[in-house]
């Protein structure tokens, strides 16, 4: 494995609960394009509730998303059975909390301790109407300052929050600002942290106040061994 992109430091944190999550966030990077040509050896990695809906999938680049995050959740939770709770959030009964996400050609898992979300998005230029439906007005005015990608930025980082919170559609994007390292989503406040990696941007939420994370990337081989 090779780390990318540290970000913050690794602690011991408080919540205002009393309880205690021993640090860091991982975040893990998985290159899809070796999958190519790999596909078979790659599916047959998987749980057979997995590999069935990998294979429903088209075109191929879906396929290949949903089996690289099959792949991830076999590297971490090997042999366990995904289920999700009354709001749709996949966990693993007596795992560590995880979220998955995958575009173009990668895909993330991160896992923490507490609640965590993340999201990954290639890098692209919003419409205007898509802006105005899911940022706010602070966040539409800052969008020149945050250069190339700074919708996608913002995008990941709302995305992230929402999954953390498994709140998913119920609230609105818009509703809240993902500028700066905190956001308040439905009364609660999410610490947002995000990487670039190549065309990439890289987002995750925990609610695990100063909570971080180092981009880890892990490569096919490694997952197919």
């Amino acid at each position: 494995m090779r780390k990318l992109f540290p970000v913050f430091g690794e602690k011991a944190l408080k919540l205002r609960s009393g309880a205690v999550y021993n640090m860091p966030m991982e975040v893990y990077f998985l290159d899809l394009e070796p999958l190519r040509g790999r596909m078979d050896e790659a599916l047959s990695r998987l749980d057979p509730a997995r590999r069935e809906k990998a294979l429903r999938l088209r075109p191929e680049e879906k396929r290949r998303q949903s089996t690289g995050a099959g792949l991830l959740l076999g590297r971490f939770f090997p042999g366990a059975s995904v289920t999700t709770d009354e709001h749709g959030k996949p966990y693993v009964p007596g795992g560590r909390c995880f979220s998955l996400s995958h575009s173009g050609a990668a895909a993330v898992i991160a896992l923490d301790d507490a609640p965590v979300g993340v999201d990954i998005e290639r890098i692209a230029l919003p419409r205007d109407a898509a802006a105005r439906r899911v940022l706010t007005a602070e966040e539409l005015a800052a969008l020149d300052t945050l250069g190339g990608g700074g919708f996608t930025l913002l995008w990941t980082r709302k995305e992230a929050a929402l999954k953390c919170l498994g709140v998913g559609v119920r609230t609105a994007p818009g509703s809240f600002s993902a500028l700066g390292d905190e956001a308040a989503v439905d009364g609660t406040a999410i610490r947002l942290f995000s990487v670039r990696r190549g065309g990439y941007i890289v987002s995750a939420a925990s609610v695990s106040g100063d909570a971080a994370f180092t981009l880890v990337e892990l490569s096919a081989d490694e997952l197919l061994r």
